[in-house]
């Protein structure tokens, strides 16, 4: 008995870490679309950069930094 559960193992373990195992199952695609739930991507462009001066920041009332990020509808 201890036998036939050692070969089952053993054969189950050939199978699945052959590379004839792994040309019948193919190659798992990875796309680099990061907007896979739609055509259409949800988010806008990326700003490279943010520019901003005192008084923008007064204008925006925030107390902390992420308030300031907050305010931002780049980064929210």
């Amino acid at each position: 008995m201890y036998i036939k559960q050692l070969s089952l193992v053993a054969a189950v373990s050939v199978l699945t870490f052959t590379t004839a195992t792994n040309a019948i199952l193919g190659p798992i695609p990875i796309y680099l679309n990061t907007e896979y739930r739609t055509a259409n991507p949800v988010i806008g462009s990326i700003a490279s950069t943010i520019k901003l001066d005192k008084s923008d920041i007064l204008k925006t009332g925030a107390n902390t930094f992420t308030e300031l990020l907050a305010t931002i509808p780049g980064v929210s």
